[in-house]
């Protein structure tokens, strides 16, 4: 199994990247940010391409990574496509929103995206849910993502780090949020086939992409 570890290249890579989007100061937030992200992939490797992406968001973009498992999602919109693998995490950040959005454009740029279709096959998405309590809307940023609701992709890993998390303009917790949500899509607990040292498969429940550790409309 290739490893998800970034090489030296791939680190600089990523370094440069975001320091052509956001120049070189990174941090212009004083206090510490609590941001919940939601990350998707149905191309390639898809386990490897959600570790690759947590391990180059804690490059520079925060501390205190939290995980929740893995879950297999039907496709929203086209159906001839492959499944994803959803899982969202949480963590401490002093990026700004702004900062964040370029700094996970950047990230999913260097992991090969190419934007070609709305609900399109994608190697990597990468989508900001929540920035602490804050509102934000801008030309390319809104937060809340405007689609949490509407998603058990994303509410069904959500629910499992953040239940009693408050959405800032709905007022309500993730918990009720995914009680109440109308989507009826299929979104299951990924079992993965992993070789043994003898040289069969067995399986296991992905419960954490991130080692040692405890999108959105995807367009």
């Amino acid at each position: 199994m290739a490893s998800s570890r970034p090489s030296h290249s791939e680190v600089k890579q990523i370094v440069h990247l975001h320091s052509q989007k956001i120049g070189k100061k990174v941090c212009t937030y004083r206090l510490w940010a609590n941001v919940f992200i939601a990350l998707g992939s149905n191309l390639g490797d898809r386990h490897i391409n959600l570790q690759r992406a947590i391990r180059q968001l804690k490059l520079q973009a925060g501390k205190a990574f939290t995980a929740s498992a893995v879950f297999e999602t039907e496709p929203v919109g086209p159906k001839n496509q492959n499944w994803y693998l959803n899982q969202c995490i949480k963590f401490k950040t002093k990026l700004s929103p702004s900062e964040l959005l370029a700094f996970c454009q950047a990230v999913e740029k260097n992991m090969g995206r190419i934007r070609r279709k709305h609900w399109g096959p994608r190697i990597i998405d990468i989508d900001i849910l929540f920035y602490d309590d804050q509102i934000c809307r801008t030309k390319n940023l809104t937060i809340p993502h405007p689609e949490i609701s509407k998603r058990r992709f994303v509410l069904v890993p959500l629910a499992e780090i953040a239940p009693d998390f408050i959405h800032p303009i709905l007022k309500k917790s993730i918990k009720e949020l995914l009680k109440e949500c109308a989507d009826t899509s299929i979104v299951r607990p990924h079992i993965r086939q992993a070789k043994s040292p003898h040289g069969y498969s067995s399986t296991q429940k992905t419960r954490n992409a991130v080692p040692n550790r405890h999108s959105l409309g995807r367009s």
